[in-house]
């Protein structure tokens, strides 16, 4: 029989483990904020994190984030660059990922276990390369090479996960669809596609961080600071500002407002419902 009281330690003892976790999941979080807040007299000295006063700090640390650097252009062009590839990958991403489960043609599977083995390839391996090309074509120092390959599925995997999620619906809606006279393009578009939102919305939210938060690529191939994103550009803001911590710490704060934002538009589609039927 169970041992109740070992029973009820375990869940305390699983419960104090996430607790712990969750707090060190938040600690730097949270001294970033209080970094952010605080004079830059006070992060130097050493004080408690809940020392607060003294000096000039608070919402002015934010407004000199947004008015002595140029961060909201910054932000503009984080956001150009992050919607773009985001919208990129989802189309190209789920339509590749759905010819590779639908369509059983000769090769498929080869061409998938080489999609799967790029995945191995570390991205900095490819970048002198990719470079070369880039320069090549003329695109270094513009945004093609940071959106272009996003519409050209460059993501393996982002399509493996499209092509796991298409291959488990029945192959009913597709002959339904077919009797219909729905085209490949319908089919895929109008039945597929509404179907795979909580798929879209995860992929999505991914996308967007790693857009987001995309350094290397940003800086190799862009050369003009004003077209720099915020990743870039809070570097040469920490260069210029040198030891101002705490306005750099309000400038990452505010940066981390679009993808809160955007994640928190995009729960419903992420966290529905449990009793919904995956293919209802």
């Amino acid at each position: 029989m169970t041992n109740l009281p070992d029973s009820a330690w375990l869940a305390r003892l699983g419960r104090l483990l996430r607790v712990a976790a969750l707090a060190c999941i938040l600690a730097p979080v949270v001294w970033a904020m209080w970094a952010s807040w605080v004079p830059i007299e006070r992060l130097h000295s050493g004080a408690m994190p809940w020392a607060v006063g003294g000096g000039r700090g608070g919402w002015a640390n934010y407004d000199e984030a947004l008015t002595q650097f140029p961060f909201l252009s910054f932000a503009v062009n984080s956001i150009v660059l992050s919607v773009a590839q985001v919208c990129g990958t989802l189309l190209s991403c789920s339509l590749t990922g759905f010819a590779l489960a639908q369509y059983d043609r000769r090769g498929n599977r080869f061409w998938f276990s080489v999609l799967l083995a790029t995945m191995m390839i570390p991205g900095q391996v490819l970048l002198i390369a990719q470079f070369v090309v880039y320069q090549q074509l003329g695109w270094v120092g513009s945004y093609r090479p940071l959106i272009v390959p996003a519409w050209l599925a460059a993501s393996s995997f982002f399509v493996y996960v499209f092509r796991e999620y298409f291959r488990n619906v029945p192959r009913a809606y597709e002959e339904s669809a077919r009797i219909d006279g729905a085209s490949p393009w319908q089919v895929y578009w109008y039945v597929m596609l509404p179907m795979a939102r909580p798929v879209l919305a995860a992929v999505a939210c991914l996308a967007l961080l790693g857009a987001w938060h995309e350094f290397l690529e940003p800086l190799v191939y862009l050369s003009d600071y004003r077209r720099y994103p915020l990743s870039v550009g809070l570097r040469m803001m920490q260069s210029i500002e040198g030891s101002r911590g705490n306005v750099l710490m309000a400038a990452c704060i505010l940066s981390m407002l679009p993808p809160l934002a955007a994640l928190f538009w995009a729960r419903r589609a992420l966290f529905g419902r449990a009793e919904e039927p995956p293919f209802a």
